[in-house]
């Protein structure tokens, strides 16, 4: 399952998302899939998420998302909470409303797929987001986590 988001630091100085944690998943890890000679690849962010100055980066299926380890059932129309760790800013919590994809995806199970292995466009089962702003509170507005391919800007 994953998680999309995007977030802004409209601070002054650079941030890093380090982690995030959630009570209805084993882990939360930071992921960035990348299409290399047509194949999508996937790896583990583990040195976490540069947060530039008067930036958004943004979480999507294409790119950088939150991958949520042998999550609990999770059931359409529920809001679970996410706790996102940064560097500077500390803890923030994000709220990620669980939705189908609506993309068309095949929702895929990535607890099996080693980082770095290829596999296919339509990854998910999952994916959330919700405004957050790095250096200060949660900017307002719903998250989006959805058993599919699906995000929502934060």
């Amino acid at each position: 399952m994953a998680g999309y988001l995007s977030v802004t630091n409209n601070g002054d100085q650079d941030d890093r998302l380090l982690g995030a944690t959630a009570d209805f998943t084993e882990a939360i890890e930071m992921h960035e899939s990348s299409i290399e000679n047509d194949v999508v690849r996937m790896r583990k962010l583990a040195d976490g998420v540069p947060i530039p100055a008067g930036a958004t980066v943004e979480f999507i299926p294409s790119g950088k998302h939150l991958m949520f380890v042998s999550p609990e059932p999770l059931l359409e129309g529920e809001v679970r909470p996410v706790l996102l760790t940064f560097e500077g800013a500390g803890e923030i919590e994000v709220n990620f409303n669980i939705e189908q994809p609506d993309d068309g995806s095949e929702p895929m199970d990535h607890s099996t797929m080693g980082h770095g292995e290829g596999h296919g466009e339509g990854h998910g089962e999952g994916h959330g987001a919700g405004k957050v702003n790095s250096h200060g509170e949660p900017e307002p507005s719903s998250a989006d986590a959805k058993p599919g391919m699906n995000h929502s800007d934060h």
